[in-house]
């Protein structure tokens, strides 16, 4: 008899919509503030309203974790209430949000049952992960196993995005000259950025002119950095960039082998701050599940 496992993931994490109602994965907000008005994306506010008021504004707004109440709420429900046996929570990075920290008070209260997952991610990346866990489920697998398994995928993925302007880069305060800012984009640079071993990382590549150009150092970039023997299920999220992000799913598809394909809006947890126009690779692994040496069952 399988294990009844549920899903847990936030809106850091990019899969298209259909995706998640499909596979029944929970998605627990993280929060906009716009001046002194809180709203919990995904909820309050859908991906595309933030944009379109994002586009307004001169000060980009911040952003918050989920307070641990939130996280305690959503798994009782699932735990005490539906019981489910256990629940797997998938977050973005916790070297980049406290998003793991509050969801790791809240499954301290509730016991062992929950199983915290640091995605050392964000973007797709955290997204694919969530949805190999509920396939792993779905064929029985053990705790040990959907662990051992994920931690194996999260070694070889990747994830690596390409931006036009560093206009909300500075909007954010993180670039203070305004010179700068109309000298790059007057030279129409265009950056690529890797998140490597937990770190944003921006590869030494040229940055200037076409789309075209930097979607080709986004490939380079990535094929550097994957093993390009093994299949991968891939997400190609964007900011009002579909045909960017087109163009870079059929540049990958010609070099590596891709089992599963996703195309979606990116989470304005990352779009907030690379800004209009990005487009973002996610890249993870196929295994089959790892066996485990302990019975949890």
């Amino acid at each position: 008899m399988h294990l009844k496992i549920k899903v847990i993931t936030d809106t850091s994490a990019d899969l298209p919509l259909d995706v998640i109602r499909d596979n029944k994965i929970e998605i627990i907000s993280q929060i906009v503030s716009f001046e002194d008005k809180a709203l919990r994306l995904g909820k309050d506010i859908s991906f595309d309203e933030y944009y379109e008021i994002l586009e307004r504004l001169e000060k980009i707004p911040t952003t918050a974790a989920p307070d641990p109440a939130s996280f305690y709420k959503v798994f009782e429900n699932f735990i005490q209430k539906q019981k489910y046996d256990f629940v797997f929570c998938v977050t973005v990075s916790k070297e980049l949000s406290g998003t793991y920290a509050s969801a790791a008070i809240a499954a301290r209260k509730i016991g062992d049952k929950v199983v915290l997952v640091n995605s050392d991610s964000a973007s797709g990346v955290e997204g694919l992960i969530a949805l190999n866990i509920v396939e792993l489920a779905n064929k029985g697998c053990s705790i040990n196993e959907i662990k051992d398994t994920i931690t194996h995928m999260k070694k070889d993925s990747l994830l690596c995005a390409g931006f036009h302007t560093f206009d909300n880069i500075y909007k954010s305060g993180r670039l203070k000259s305004k010179f700068i800012l109309k000298t790059t984009n007057f030279l129409r640079i265009k950056p690529i950025l890797v998140l490597e071993e937990k770190k944003v990382l921006q590869p030494k590549f040229p940055g200037l002119f076409s789309e075209n150009q930097m979607l080709n150092r986004m490939l380079k970039a990535s094929l550097k950095r994957v093993n390009k023997n093994l299949i991968f299920d891939m997400v190609i999220s964007h900011v009002a960039n579909p045909r960017g992000a087109s163009k870079l799913r059929d540049k990958i598809k010609n070099r590596l082998k891709i089992r599963n394909e996703y195309f979606t809006i990116a989470t304005p947890l990352v779009g907030t701050h690379t800004g209009k126009k990005t487009v973002i690779l996610s890249l993870v692994p196929v295994f089959e599940p790892i066996k485990s040496n302990y019975d949890d069952d």
